[in-house]
């Protein structure tokens, strides 16, 4: 997999259910490993306002991913 176009096709999109981070922003992929199919990502957590408005939480952390999880980001093919 190419790092550039896995970053073209995910950054900024939100992962959907039933992925566990559906309430998740990609910000970017640093690295991806195709020997184990473990991506290193920086995610942010968003949350749902009362008025169903999606606000930032200011949570960005860095997580390893398998690359399953992509599958619930819109956009992505296997």
């Amino acid at each position: 997999m190419n790092l550039n176009l896995a970053n073209e096709i995910a950054k900024d999109k939100f992962f959907q259910p039933p992925s566990k981070f559906y309430n998740h922003k990609i910000v970017e992929i640093i690295s991806l490993n195709d020997e184990t199919e473990i991506a290193s990502v920086i995610i942010e957590k968003y949350g749902i306002s009362r008025r169903a408005n999606a606000t930032k939480n200011g949570n960005t952390f860095t997580i390893e991913l398998p690359y399953s999880e992509f599958q619930y980001v819109r956009e992505w093919s296997k």
